[in-house]
């Protein structure tokens, strides 16, 4: 069973309490950890105090802050040493957390994690059905080609409601994850992928009909690809626009910047990843007081 954890914080709160007289109180212990289990996986909520302790002051309140900040290196300690003693397969970042106490630009998520095929299952169960599919391969993975099939694996239910399934390949990768795709599209359920090699192809292709519910499946890793460029771009801003209303987003390796990009501006693209899985888990057991264990 795969283990996840997720890193959050306690509002107004400090890891050492200071007495007036200097004093240290006894440190509570931490992390906080909170044990839910969602479908097939262990999801470790750990919760962090926001500030390390509070000043040492015979006065009161200190004038700038009553509170240390922590230091950045001895937190990541401090969570890596979490990740080992929960045996954790991944961990992610709230928003909450990464805002309040780790630096900007600090990854919400460990690198290199693809989606969890149980998640991605549970995702196509929510979407339920789609009339187009388009995939967006990505660079090089850490698994074998030949095992992408499994990874993409699809209900033949799901895919007798889809017309075409597009495949579009990265520049920065070489034929054999598409080909590999190709093959078991056609194997296995008959269904022919339609290679294109942008959005703006796929909008001449589907110019004069209504194209029904899209899945859009973006398998790429990096974090540089902006979905609002122009040029070369695979979206471009006003394919983007007009389609928008009608795309579910899956993004296999939950980028957070690409989440931005495909929530932000008032889109109405509905944005699927493995990070707002576990977020979502997390707000539900939240919401219904789950006991810590």
């Amino acid at each position: 069973m795969r283990r996840i954890v997720w890193f959050t914080q306690e509002m107004g709160t400090c890891y050492q309490e200071i007495s007036v007289l200097g004093k240290a109180k006894k440190p509570e212990e931490f992390p906080k950890i909170q044990r839910i289990k969602q479908d097939d996986l262990q999801i470790y909520v750990c919760v962090f105090p926001q500030y390390y302790k509070k000043r040492k002051s015979r006065i009161g309140t200190h004038k700038n802050s009553p509170y240390v900040e922590w230091n950045t290196g001895a937190l990541l300690q401090l969570m890596q040493k979490s990740c080992v003693e929960l045996g954790a397969d991944t961990y992610f970042v709230s928003e909450e957390f990464g805002k309040g106490i780790l630096p900007e630009k600090t990854i919400q998520c460990m690198g290199g994690q693809r989606m969890d095929l149980d998640i991605w299952k549970h995702i196509l169960q929510t979407i339920k059905s789609a009339d187009r599919v388009v995939y967006l391969s990505g660079e090089r993975m850490d698994f074998d080609y030949e095992q992408l099939p499994d990874q993409l694996w699809f209900p033949v239910s799901f895919l007798r409601k889809v017309h075409h399934f597009y495949g579009i390949l990265s520049e920065h990768d070489d034929d054999t994850m598409i080909s590999s795709l190709e093959d078991h599209l056609w194997q296995q359920y008959g269904m022919p992928l339609v290679r294109i090699s942008d959005w703006s192809e796929y909008e001449r292709l589907n110019k004069d009909e209504d194209v029904g519910r899209i899945l859009v499946i973006d398998d790429r890793m990096g974090k540089s690809e902006n979905v609002y460029d122009t040029g070369k771009d695979i979206w471009g801003q006003k394919a983007w626009t007009k389609w928008a209303k009608r795309i579910y987003y899956v993004d296999m390796w939950s980028v957070h910047e690409r989440s931005l990009q495909i929530t932000g501006a008032g889109s109405s693209a509905r944005y699927f990843s493995e990070y707002e899985y576990i977020r979502a888990a997390v707000k539900a057991a939240e919401n219904a007081k789950a006991p810590v264990s």
